[in-house]
């Protein structure tokens, strides 16, 4: 089988960490595997195998890549495309139908929940461009949600007949995420015989995170309880909610328990000994730190956003649900968390529901249904 997955670049974010673990796994299941980027840069670089090719179309942005990934489809014919991200795959179908290549069929990964997306995008420029990518995304010859609950968004959002979308779990879990998860993380608020609780939140800096609601949290705890935060995640990409975020971290007086280390390869060795993690978002899609975590044996609290986190932690089976935005409860929630922690390995148990291989499977099996 041969396979191709394009995306704009593999920058740091959870959709590109998955695009890797994909590929990864389909060359290592006997598939002739290529990795088609806009722009072939990023922290992600280093992770995608040997035995997966790479095509470095060196183009700043996935439309400027169209007239490469069409002279690529045309050349290479591969059985299959994948794609993900909603302005990246809009790319794919351009090129796809310019290429006329009707044997390659393409399959878009939707990740996010697109009505929650849509709807906190404000401006016309963006709003044309949702609808422009709403007409070209039913043109695709299937769709892969990463939830149920993304699944039963985008079907209506996007016009799409049901059965042409199917759930198949995020590639989370890899052979060599416990190795990681032991090696040392360099971090003061990490220090072996603490008496304070370290949480975690791991996240590019946007308003969809809502680090914001994190960090009264903190706030709130340590009224009673000694607490630090480490936030993860890129902050050069998104500065004015960097200097949004500091400016509340001055204001709650919380300089000192604040850490904001920027983007990290290996969040596994932080997430291994942090007391607790905190998924904060306004919305997700499947959101792969929270399985992150619990692979870590980390205990971890979420807000029950739309969409997500409520099928991974099983309702309160598996971590803990609280309001979106509702500081007092996350507050709450971290105490009893740290104080009640459930065994990690029972933890660990379930992220072995989004294994990489077994997802690589599922989607291979879904590619030669199509």
């Amino acid at each position: 089988m041969k396979v191709a997955l394009f995306v704009g670049n593999l920058q740091g974010g959870g959709a590109e960490r998955m695009m890797v673990n994909l590929a990864n796994s389909f060359a290592a299941l006997g598939n002739e595997t290529s990795l088609l980027c806009a722009d072939f840069s990023g922290p992600y670089c280093a992770e995608v195998a040997n035995d997966v090719t790479v095509y470095d179309f060196k183009k700043k942005g996935a439309f400027a890549a169209v007239k490469d990934l069409r002279s690529y489809l045309k050349s290479n014919q591969p059985d299959y495309l994948l794609t993900t991200q909603s302005h990246v795959s809009a790319c794919a179908v351009l090129a796809h139908k310019l290429s006329g290549q009707s044997s390659t069929k393409l399959i878009i990964r939707e990740a996010t929940t697109p009505s929650e997306a849509s709807r906190r995008k404000g401006g016309i420029k963006s709003k044309i461009v949702s609808f422009l990518i709403k007409q070209l995304y039913n043109k695709a010859n299937g769709f892969v949600a990463v939830s149920e609950g993304v699944r039963a968004d985008m079907i209506p959002y996007y016009s799409l007949k049901p059965q042409n979308a199917v759930v198949i779990n995020n590639p989370v879990v890899t052979a060599s995420m416990d190795t990681l998860a032991k090696a040392p993380a360099d971090h003061p608020f990490l220090f072996t015989h603490r008496k304070h609780i370290t949480i975690m939140g791991v996240g590019r800096i946007s308003k969809v995170k809502d680090f914001g609601t994190l960090l009264k949290a903190l706030a709130e705890l340590k009224k009673n309880t000694p607490a630090k935060l480490i936030i993860l995640g890129d902050i050069t990409t998104n500065p004015s909610e960097y200097e949004k975020l500091q400016g509340l971290v001055n204001e709650l007086g919380l300089q000192a328990d604040v850490s904001f280390p920027g983007f990290v390869a290996n969040p596994f060795a932080y997430l291994s000994k942090a007391d607790v993690f905190v998924l904060s978002s306004l919305y997700e899609g499947m959101p792969g730190v929270l399985i992150q975590a619990l692979a870590c044996g980390c205990q971890c609290v979420s807000t029950d956003c739309k969409n997500g986190p409520a099928e991974i932690l099983q309702g309160d089976k598996y971590g803990t649900l609280v309001p979106v935005g509702d500081f007092e409860a996350m507050a709450q929630a971290i105490n009893n968390a740290s104080a009640n922690p459930k065994d990690p390995e029972y933890l660990k148990t379930r992220s072995m529901d989004f294994n990489d291989v077994n997802s690589a499977k599922a989607y291979i099996n879904y590619f030669k249904q199509l």
